[in-house]
Protein backbone atom coordinates (compact mmCIF):
# COMPACT_ATOMS: atom_id res chain seq x y z
CA UNK A 1 0.00 0.00 0.00
CA UNK A 2 1.26 3.55 -0.55
CA UNK A 3 2.32 5.66 2.48
CA UNK A 4 -0.37 8.09 0.96
CA UNK A 5 -3.41 6.07 0.16
CA UNK A 6 -6.26 7.13 2.04
CA UNK A 7 -6.97 4.03 4.54
CA UNK A 8 -7.01 4.49 8.43
CA UNK A 9 -3.92 3.38 10.55
CA UNK A 10 -4.42 2.88 14.23
CA UNK A 11 -1.02 3.64 15.65
CA UNK A 12 -0.10 4.21 19.17
CA UNK A 13 -3.65 5.05 20.31
CA UNK A 14 -4.80 7.83 17.72
CA UNK A 15 -6.55 6.81 14.42
CA UNK A 16 -4.50 8.63 11.32
CA UNK A 17 -5.94 9.10 8.37
CA UNK A 18 -2.87 7.32 5.89
CA UNK A 19 0.10 5.46 6.96
CA UNK A 20 2.30 8.63 5.91
CA UNK A 21 0.17 11.23 8.83
CA UNK A 22 1.49 7.94 11.53
CA UNK A 23 4.93 7.91 10.43
CA UNK A 24 5.52 11.63 10.71
CA UNK A 25 3.60 11.91 13.75
CA UNK A 26 6.00 9.15 14.98
CA UNK A 27 8.95 11.76 14.43
CA UNK A 28 7.67 13.53 17.28
CA UNK A 29 6.56 13.12 20.88
CA UNK A 30 4.88 16.31 21.13
CA UNK A 31 1.06 16.13 21.06
CA UNK A 32 0.27 19.10 19.63
CA UNK A 33 2.43 18.46 16.32
CA UNK A 34 0.85 14.86 16.27
CA UNK A 35 -2.42 16.65 16.64
CA UNK A 36 -1.98 18.64 13.53
CA UNK A 37 -0.60 16.05 11.60
CA UNK A 38 -3.36 13.66 12.59
CA UNK A 39 -5.64 16.25 11.47
CA UNK A 40 -4.29 17.70 8.26
CA UNK A 41 -7.07 17.14 5.89
CA UNK A 42 -4.85 16.79 2.77
CA UNK A 43 -1.30 15.60 2.36
CA UNK A 44 0.15 18.72 1.42
CA UNK A 45 -0.94 20.11 4.82
CA UNK A 46 0.44 17.16 6.58
CA UNK A 47 3.36 17.54 4.63
CA UNK A 48 3.82 21.05 5.26
CA UNK A 49 3.64 20.43 9.15
CA UNK A 50 6.21 17.64 8.93
CA UNK A 51 8.82 18.90 7.09
CA UNK A 52 9.11 21.68 10.22
CA UNK A 53 9.98 18.71 12.00
CA UNK A 54 13.99 17.44 12.67
CA UNK A 55 14.59 13.73 12.82
CA UNK A 56 15.32 13.13 16.46
CA UNK A 57 18.12 11.11 17.45
CA UNK A 58 18.77 7.34 15.91
CA UNK A 59 15.83 7.80 13.54
CA UNK A 60 17.80 6.66 10.86
CA UNK A 61 18.12 3.37 12.52
CA UNK A 62 14.78 3.08 13.66
CA UNK A 63 12.64 4.22 11.14
CA UNK A 64 12.12 1.16 9.01
CA UNK A 65 11.42 -0.42 12.28
CA UNK A 66 8.14 1.68 12.52
CA UNK A 67 7.11 1.14 8.75
CA UNK A 68 7.13 -2.09 9.09
CA UNK A 69 5.34 -1.68 12.41
CA UNK A 70 2.83 0.95 10.62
Amino acid sequence: MRADYHAQVYFEGEIYPTSAHAYYAAKTIDPNIRRRIMKAPTLSEMYSVAKTLESPEGWDQRKCKLMEKI
